[in-house]
């Protein structure tokens, strides 16, 4: 999958458009061990996966991406993205202990946010 330096903490952990290239286990495992290295906030931005998505931004595409690559993988992202209670499973058998909240933002993301509960133990 990729390597991470364990022996580094992070204050602050963010990515975007990163989760739905792995499978829901490696996305479990990497919650796993990016939760061990972030001292006070997790985000992770993904896509959400819905038809409303889908049909937006395939509409969106053939108006502004024409012939683009873009308007292919955006279409091909959005199929591989998460619906919130994927992610909330997802989360759950990951055993992650601390406080995680996932939302659904518009347009077409899902958010997976994470607070160690002893955040402000290790300011």
């Amino acid at each position: 999958m990729f390597e991470l330096d364990e022996t580094q903490i992070y204050d602050f952990t963010f990515s975007n458009h990163f989760l739905h290239h792995f499978s829901d286990d490696q996305v479990g495992e990497i919650l796993k061990k990016i939760s061990r290295l972030t001292k006070r906030v997790l985000l992770m931005n993904d896509l959400c996966r819905s038809k409303a998505t889908y049909i937006a931004y395939r509409l969106f595409s053939v108006l502004f991406l024409h012939n683009s690559f873009a308007a292919y993988d955006g279409s091909v992202s959005i199929r591989r993205g998460f619906t919130q209670k994927e992610m909330i499973d997802i989360v759950s058998a990951s055993g992650i202990a601390d406080t995680v909240e996932i939302e659904k933002v518009f347009p077409g993301r899902i958010i997976v946010l994470l607070v160690p509960s002893d955040s402000s133990k290790r300011l």
